[in-house]
């Protein structure tokens, strides 16, 4: 698919139309690592933390590296959610 993030940022505004939310929703960055048999897995996450505790991703950043994301990955990739924010708002 050419334009993921587009795509799943149309998917948040469709969790949200469809919940309802009256209430608050929180944009969080976060990162998470796990091991799939021997490979290590470092994802970097923009997404919507729901009132009910449910985290919905919308665009993230694989990092091919061990421990934290740095200051410029975090910075590009709030670029890019920005990016598709301008042109998927409803």
């Amino acid at each position: 698919m050419k334009w993921i993030d587009g795509f799943c940022m149309g998917i948040a505004w469709l969790i949200i139309s469809m919940s309802g939310l009256r209430t608050e929703a929180f944009l969080v960055m976060d990162r998470t690592n796990w091991k799939l048999g021997g490979i290590d897995i470092n994802v970097l996450f923009i997404g919507l933390l729901l009132p009910n505790g449910c985290f919905v991703p919308i665009v993230w950043k694989p990092l091919a590296k061990k421990g934290n994301s740095s200051t410029e990955e975090r910075k590009a990739l709030m670029g890019r959610f920005r990016r598709r924010g301008d042109r998927s708002t409803p």
